[in-house]
């Protein structure tokens, strides 16, 4: 055995899936860190943290998803997670899609 602990012994960790992306979604980090409020530094850690953006490569850009943001301002985690699962069509997001000013198509 190779491995330090047993898989089968390992709590169940579910991962938080990146929200998925059109390219219309996107803003760069520069445009985030302003609608937030904080430093770019700021910004890069929280969008990573709650994986609301996309990158390549490590020090590729960053873009991030302008919706998800929006969720994430207003502490609405139910639309967030609509938005991780790929549902864009739901009622509850409008106003998300709206606020960050882009099309949900």
């Amino acid at each position: 055995m190779n491995e330090l602990f047993n898989p089968e012994d390992l709590p169940e960790r579910p991962e938080k899936q990146t929200v998925p992306m059109l390219r219309s979604d996107e803003i760069n980090l520069a445009e985030a860190a302003y609608r937030l409020g904080v430093s770019p530094r700021t910004a890069t850690e929280y969008v990573k943290e709650h994986k609301i953006c996309r990158q390549i490569k490590k020090n590729s850009q960053i873009w991030i998803s302008a919706p998800a943001l929006e969720c994430l301002k207003l502490s609405d985690n139910e639309a967030l997670e609509l938005l991780r699962s790929g549902v864009r069509d739901d009622p509850r997001l409008e106003r998300y899609f709206t606020l960050a000013g882009v099309p949900r198509r």
